[in-house]
């Protein structure tokens, strides 16, 4: 009998089985995304008390980082500061075991202190201190394997090069822990131990005594700041972030990776949780029309002497047929949708697992029940009396029109907030500089050596008639000028200082960009070697006697025009040829300069933040991201060209590259998988809706087939019919587009607050999400309402 009743409008109860199943899908692959994504850094046993320590600017966005060893000094005065662990990333690193040579992009010095604070497991240890001695490391368990293979890493030596040191150095294994966990921020290689004389810019974590002592402890580091003379010019707090928080709710520059966002969080939970509404409404429909549908069933039952809670129990089995099935579905596409979506549900923990699929499971129970649950016994009386099966069948009409409106609110919702996150992100990347040109490569964080040999490998490349342009920069693409020198402009003193970004003097004309007023850089005249004995000369006064320094004001710049408007110009012609000095330990190798030229904007760096006032200048030292544009036609032999070069020019070096839009993919990273999870969502959304549709308008249709023969039968015709039954959809959408259009256009405009360049939301945004919604809405119900107008009136005119 089960199976029977099962058969019974077969067709309406598989549209909600797969309705529901997409949901159940996309509900489990959120619970796979949502777990990962708060269960960051909370492995280690005193997460809840450690704490990094960052400062806020008063303008742009707050560095990861703080500089100096100032904390040493504040610490007595606070005892609520257990431990200090400072870490430095070793910038520009190779190893070298033997004659072979690696790159290595997770290397820090750390403090002695490391693993009191931090809880990551130690496989093989040479002694009881770790990071006691200055030439002692410990590395991950996959960089051993790397380096030495199978072989034992414990006793091993191996030596680093790096921006950080002069010369090679030397160190031995000491310990080997396990690869840090994926949920980390922090995904570290190699550790070597910090020397605590050095001066420089850390990630600073504090191990309070409790996780409430936070806000005494920032109260306390702000009054121990303005103590040694806190300048409020550039500083306006101070921020503890819980090391729990970092991965979703921090937005600041040289993170130590890239992070989550809550934006994108709490928005694709969201959508999910659209979906699972709109799945839920299309089961609240069936179940209401399965109920309808069977009313001669309950009233039979009822004549029988079965009560409501008899029928309950017996529709029981029914529910969970419904169920297993549901969730063998769920099961089945939440493994494709994960693969779509690179979120797989074997992440999730059985827990959590087990609790979904029960919890989902119950809810299905209650809400297939609900219709039989809520009507009334003294109605049953009525229905085996041959009464009417409601007290209104324009109420129950009018409930089914009202989902129905909800469910095209929430697809033609979830389609605009879709469409617009595709626009701001067009528009992020359409401001960043060379994003969407084809054949760009770049390899950032290059060591000292290769810098220093960078004319000879640009000489080389563009020998190569595919290869059109090298250039390079102080930082990579989308990163952070943070670099800041003090200048004067013809003698007096700009008091905020200017960001200060150091290109190869080709850089704009490989960007194809033009200036707002005045000339491009001029070819630089002073080497690599040069500057290196000029910063020498600088700390040290020493310099060969055949040592030339460069003659005042022989340098040449470029700025932006956020730069020349802090400088007081009423328009950017009049810097142009204006005298400049600057004050910096490094870049002042050359006394000063002339302002060449104007830029409108660089868009070099992340659209986060507004673009700050900067200066732009030439230094050989510091330019160690290279860019090499090719003939996109012609990639292979680019590639081919660039591995043959690279290895003549700098033989015990590896090669590392990216292309420049996989470059803006990782800064962009959380944003475009906003855009992709919700693209995918608003497609199962929409096909969701669409399921529910088929089903409601077919029995709303079938309800009216009287009213159509008797319009037929007094002349009306069959395409007059189709245009009456589609016009409710026309009205249902127009009143859901009012609901929607304002929902949709707060909630982009929200997550648009995380970019300092915002997209203008135009008004045909929301006209193609309704053009879209309304479509697949008249190609669903078309043929339904087709086939009704069509419908001989007199076969109309006979039917109950």
């Amino acid at each position: 009998m089960l199976l029977r009743r099962f058969r019974k409008s077969l067709g309406l109860k598989v549209t909600a089985i797969v309705a529901l199943s997409i949901a159940f899908g996309c509900l489990l692959v959120l619970s796979a995304y949502i777990h990962r994504e708060v269960s960051y850094d909370r492995f280690h046993s005193k997460s809840n008390r450690i704490f990094r320590l960052t400062l806020n600017p008063t303008t742009g966005l707050p560095d990861a980082r703080i500089y100096g060893n100032w904390i040493d000094d504040a610490k007595p005065q606070m005892p609520e500061i257990e431990e200090v662990v400072r870490l430095q990333r070793l910038r520009q690193a190779i190893v070298k075991v033997g004659d072979d040579s690696y790159l290595l992009d997770n290397g820090f010095e750390v403090d002695s202190t490391f693993f009191s604070l931090f809880d990551f497991d130690i496989k093989e240890k040479g002694r009881e201190l770790l990071l006691n001695e200055p030439s002692e490391v410990v590395i991950s368990e996959s960089l051993a394997m790397k380096l030495f293979g199978t072989a034992a890493a414990l006793g091993k030596t191996l030596s680093i090069t790096s921006r950080d040191y002069y010369e090679p150095l030397n160190l031995t294994v000491s310990a080997v822990m396990d690869d840090y966990p994926a949920q980390s921020h922090l995904h570290a290689d190699m550790l070597i131990k910090r020397n605590p004389r050095t001066q420089a810019f850390y990630y600073t974590y504090l191990l309070l005594s409790s996780a409430e002592a936070d806000s005494t402890v920032e109260q306390k580091v702000e009054e121990y700041l303005k103590s040694q003379g806190w300048d409020s010019t550039y500083l306006k707090g101070v921020d503890l972030q819980p090391i729990t928080d970092i991965h979703l709710h921090s937005a600041k520059v040289r993170e130590l990776e890239p992070n989550g966002s809550y934006q994108s969080f709490v928005m694709l939970v969201s959508a999910v949780g659209l979906i699972l509404l709109v799945a839920l409404i299309n089961l609240m429909n069936s179940s209401r029309i399965i109920s309808l549908v069977n009313r001669d069933y309950y009233a039979l039952k009822h004549t029988n002497g079965a009560t409501k809670w008899n029928l309950i129990a017996e529709d029981m089995g029914q529910c969970l047929l419904w169920s297993v099935l549901i969730l063998i579905g769920g099961f089945w596409s939440a493994y494709h949708i994960g693969e779509l979506t690179s979120q797989h549900i074997f992440s999730i923990p059985l827990w959590l697992g087990f609790a979904v699929t029960l919890g989902f499971g119950l809810m299905l129970f209650v809400v297939m029940l609900l219709p039989l649950i809520m009507v009334p016994t003294a109605q049953l009386a009525r229905l085996s009396q041959g009464g009417d099966t409601s007290a209104s069948r324009r109420g129950v009409g009018r409930t089914m029109q009202l989902f129905i409106v909800v469910q095209i609110a929430l697809s033609l919702f979830v389609v605009a907030v879709t469409l617009g996150v595709s626009q701001q992100i067009s528009h992020v990347l359409g401001l960043q500089l060379g994003s969407g040109q084809k054949g760009i490569i770049v390899l950032d964080n290059q060591t000292m050596p290769v810098v220093q040999n960078f004319d000879r490998l640009k000489e080389a490349l563009l020998a190569h008639p595919f290869i059109e342009g090298v250039t390079a920069a102080m930082e990579p693409p989308a990163g952070a000028v943070r670099d800041k020198s003090m200048v004067k402009l013809n003698g007096k003193q700009i008091e905020e200082g200017l960001d200060i970004l150091c290109v190869e003097s080709d850089f704009f004309s490989f960007f194809n960009v033009t200036l707002a007023e005045g000339n491009m850089l001029p070819g630089y005249p002073y080497t690599f070697n040069w500057e290196q004995i000029a910063l020498n000369r600088v700390f040290t006064g020493v310099a060969p006697p055949d040592f030339v320094p460069a003659e005042p004001y022989s340098d040449r710049f470029l700025i932006n025009r956020s730069a020349a408007e802090l400088m007081g110009f009423s328009n950017v012609a009049e810097a142009v040829g204006q005298r400049i000095d600057m004050e910096h330990q490094h870049l002042s190798i050359i006394p000063g300069g002339t302002i060449a030229g104007v830029v409108d904007r660089i868009g070099y760096t992340s659209m986060y933040e507004q673009e700050r006032p900067t200066l732009i200048v030439q230094r050989r030292m510091f330019t160690s991201t290279f860019l090499i544009r090719y003939a996109p036609q012609q990639e292979a032999e680019a590639l081919a060209a660039l591995s043959t070069v690279w290895k003549e020019v700098n033989p015990t070096i590896p090669l590392s590259y990216q292309f420049l839009d996989d470059t803006y993919s990782q800064v962009y990273r959380n944003e475009l998988q906003t855009r992709n999870f919700l693209r995918y969502f608003s497609l199962l959304c929409l096909l969701i809706a669409s399921l529910g549709l088929v089903v409601t308008i077919s029995f709303l249709t079938k309800r009216r087939v009287k009213e159509i023969a008797i319009r037929k039968t007094l002349g009306a015709t069959s395409a007059q019919m189709v245009l009456m039954l589609n016009g409710r959809i026309l009205k249902w959408v127009v009143v859901a587009f009012v609901l929607a259009a304002p929902a949709a256009y707060y909630v982009v405009k929200r997550w648009q607050q995380s970019f300092a360049y915002q997209a203008t939301l135009s008004w045909w945004l929301f006209v193609v999400a309704a053009a879209v919604v309304v479509a697949i809405a008249l190609l669903t119900i078309s043929g339904i309402t087709y086939r009704a107008a069509s419908r001989n009136p007199v076969d109309g005119l006979k039917y109950e």
